[in-house]
């Protein structure tokens, strides 16, 4: 399974460390609960659901939305990560899950 998500991308980051593609995400804020000892990454099975996750509150889609000041040289970049198809994952759009 292929899945998408939107993060800020520093070239020179190692594994580990704010940056890197697989970094682990500190909590996120805005009303949103997080279970870090669950689940790491808010993901998305489609590549615009992702985008959009991130963007979508933007009046204007230009250049200046890819920075990330919060971590200096930093842009935001959409990542692909492959999973195994059987991995269990948390369906926020599937409320039987």
């Amino acid at each position: 399974m292929l899945a998408y998500r939107v993060f800020p991308y520093l070239p020179t980051a190692k594994s580990g460390q704010p940056g890197h593609p697989l970094y682990e995400h500190r909590p996120q804020r805005g009303g949103r609960i997080d279970r870090p000892d669950y689940y790491v990454w808010y993901l998305s099975r489609l590549a615009e659901a992702a985008c959009g996750e991130t963007f979508g509150n933007l009046g204007r889609w230009d250049e200046s939305m890819l920075e990330f000041p919060l971590l200096p040289g930093a842009r935001r970049a959409l990542g692909v990560f492959e999973s195994p198809d059987d991995l269990r994952v948390l369906d926020l759009d599937d409320p039987s899950c």
